[in-house]
């Protein structure tokens, strides 16, 4: 394990993170005082999945022709500059220039650095080393947008774009110095480019990857519309927004640990349900708050609901990709979330305006339902590795669930390079 190139890593996925969660609650009223609508604000915020998600497609199977490092510092660079492209906006069209911009050189930095960190990983000890990187990612978001909110109430609301230039420039700076080159692949990853479709042949599948799109669509809206409630129906501050939407991706990755060990328990597709019948009850709630405790308490069981699905989708889909291939599995699944967050911020603002906050909030938990109904309906059937790993052990058949446990006992010692458990804590 290349303990400095590792740290790197951490590093440049923290970056990019905490930059997306430092102006995540100061958008929507930044673009506000720029004049922008309610459609304006739904693009300007949905901008960044949407072309995040369009740019992976490319940048991955880039990143297996070409230096992923040169990659990586292209990113970082390009999104030190464009996070003062946010300072120098002066109408809504250009803020929505820079957050396409950041979209795209995030595209560059996130889903490079995983494949490079799964390079780095030791056998036998992948999920430790993923999920120490999966936590500097929630940690960004988790963090930024309280960092965000009070850098904004005590400096000004160019300070959180400044801090973010300033930690992309030294993420860039690390990177240069500490992570070595990596030359392209030569394996199976060049023979196959591009999106892989194949998944889709499998029903179970088209049912988790709509499933968790609509899902991702409730979330959408209140991620961009919460903090325009706050401001406007309970006059919060930008260090008390921030606080709301930390407090929900807190809860969040505190929840995926124990959530994790129930999905290896128990049966994935109920722990799933749980969390996707969570969401909408928050979402329901939200615009009839009139306090910012009360908004805090919805922001939470988002959380919560949010935290317990994601690691039994998560095992469902590494089920699937042992069958389809793990980066078309999960590329699809990334991009179909992105997509959602993407569709959701943009109808919510456009509902917003021509409408109310109540009729949005609850088209809001009406995603969230119906794609739970898809979800069961279309997964039904679905057994904990089901597979056995026949594919992975050559061909051979195997008990269902016996090579998960045969691949944990065989596992050698935890490398101290790698770290101790406690580190993968909050697996996103």
């Amino acid at each position: 394990m290349e303990r400095k190139a590792f740290y790197a890593l951490l590093l440049a996925m923290l970056t990019t993170s905490l930059g997306v969660g430092l102006i995540m609650p100061l958008l929507p009223v930044y673009a506000d005082t720029l004049g922008a609508s309610g459609v304006w604000i739904g693009l300007i915020f949905g901008a960044n999945p949407l072309v995040r998600a369009a740019f992976t497609l490319v940048v991955g199977p880039l990143a297996d022709q070409m230096d992923k490092k040169r990659l990586m510092l292209g990113g970082l660079l390009g999104y030190a500059a464009c996070s003062i492209g946010f300072i120098l906006a002066s109408s809504p069209g250009q803020l929505f220039l820079a957050r396409v911009a950041q979209g795209a050189f995030s595209a560059m930095v996130m889903p490079v650095a995983r494949a490079y960190a799964g390079d780095l990983a030791p056998e036998g000890h992948e999920g430790v080393t993923m999920g120490q990187f999966a936590l500097a990612f929630s940690a960004g978001f988790a963090l930024g947008p309280l960092i965000g909110g009070l850098l904004a109430d005590t400096l000004g609301m160019a300070a959180p774009f400044l801090g973010m230039s300033g930690m992309s420039v030294l993420a860039s700076l690390v990177v240069l110095r500490t992570v070595p080159s990596r030359p392209p692949a030569l394996g199976a990853a060049l023979r196959r480019r591009g999106l892989d479709f194949r998944p889709f042949a499998d029903i179970q599948v088209v049912g988790l990857v709509t499933g968790r799109t609509f899902v991702a669509v409730g979330r959408g809206i209140f991620s961009t519309l919460m903090p325009l409630m706050g401001t406007d129906a309970l006059g919060l501050t930008a260090a008390q927004t921030g606080f709301v939407v930390t407090a929900r991706s807190t809860t969040e990755a505190v929840m995926q640990p124990i959530a994790g060990k129930a999905a290896d328990r128990l049966d994935r597709r109920y722990v799933c349900m749980a969390g996707f019948l969570l969401m909408p009850l928050a979402l329901l709630a939200t615009p009839a708050v009139r306090s910012f405790t009360m908004l805090i308490l919805a922001a939470v069981v988002l959380g919560l609901g949010a935290g317990t699905s994601i690691p039994a989708a998560a095992a469902i889909a590494v089920d699937k990709g042992r069958r389809f291939g793990m980066g078309s599995l999960m590329g699809l699944d990334s991009t179909a979330q992105a997509l959602g967050m993407a569709a959701g911020a943009t109808f919510g603002g456009a509902l917003y305006e021509a409408f109310s906050a109540e009729l949005t909030f609850r088209v809001a938990a009406l995603a969230c339902f119906g794609g739970a109904a898809v979800f069961f309906a279309l997964t039904r059937g679905y057994v904990k590795d089901e597979l056995g790993y026949a594919e992975v052990n050559g061909g051979a058949p195997a008990v269902p669930g016996e090579a998960g446990v045969t691949a944990a006992a065989k596992a050698p010692p935890l490398p101290a390079s790698i770290g101790t458990p406690a580190g993968h804590a909050a697996v996103k």
